[in-house]
């Protein structure tokens, strides 16, 4: 997934991106406060014994009022792949951090929303973590983008 983000305010955690399962969130994309850097993660399991693996940049790495590009690409598992599960967060084609997900959830019929997380299960329609700030250009892909992918679009 690709997409350029704006934070105007960086007191509160807050999602450009989310993916919906029926309990959590397939996936989210955006600003840790605790952090102060960008954020990709995504769960394991869709109960309550879920794990968070995160893939996210360095302490202070955001910048608020700044125009950003933030990729993160997720290699589905493949049996005998070293690469499998892995999560990576690029940060204006800069690779920030890495995780892995052997379990993810992922729903299709969910939604993906765009600008807060959606979880019409648990919140019905009211969206949650609102990004303070612009979301654009929003793209998804059905492959991990590469290194070289990345930096030529930064």
């Amino acid at each position: 997934m690709s997409l350029w983000v704006k934070l105007n305010d960086g007191t509160n955690t807050v999602n450009a991106l989310c993916q919906g399962t029926t309990a959590h969130q397939a996936l989210y994309i955006g600003y840790d406060s605790g952090n102060q850097g960008w954020a990709f993660q995504t769960t394991t399991t869709n109960d309550d014994d879920a794990q968070w693996p995160t893939a996210e940049g360095d302490f202070g790495s955001a910048e608020i009022n700044t125009w950003t590009h933030l990729v993160a690409t997720y290699k589905a598992p493949v049996a005998g792949d070293a690469s499998t599960g892995v999560m990576t967060l690029y940060v204006n084609g800069s690779l920030m951090g890495t995780d892995v997900n052997l379990t993810p959830q992922y729903d299709p019929n969910l939604p993906m929303t765009v600008g807060a997380c959606r979880n019409t299960a648990v919140y019905g329609e009211t969206p949650y973590t609102a990004f303070p700030g612009q979301v654009t250009d929003v793209h998804t892909y059905g492959f991990a983008l590469s290194a070289d992918q990345i930096g030529a679009m930064s």
